[in-house]
């Protein structure tokens, strides 16, 4: 099963006045597991249900980048 990397996580959980800490306990994961998908490791599908529910937001807005995200400083590359 492909892992999805989650662009919006720390967004949406400083929205929510969350800690790492504190997300990791809602969802049942270990905090290097939050800190790791901030930092753009992949996530199952099972884990961006339970992180999405824990947010209050979709599995799509933890896929999509932030809003006021800029993407203008990445370079597209050659295929």
């Amino acid at each position: 099963m492909p892992l999805t990397p989650l662009p919006a996580l720390a967004y949406w959980r400083t929205r929510r006045l969350l800690s790492q800490p504190a997300l990791a306990a809602r969802v049942g994961v270990r905090i290097r597991t939050i800190r790791n998908l901030e930092h753009g490791s992949g996530a199952r599908l099972e884990i961006i249900r339970r992180l999405a529910e824990a947010l209050d937001v979709t599995p799509d807005d933890l896929r999509r980048h932030p809003p006021g995200f800029d993407d203008s400083s990445v370079t597209p590359t050659a295929s």
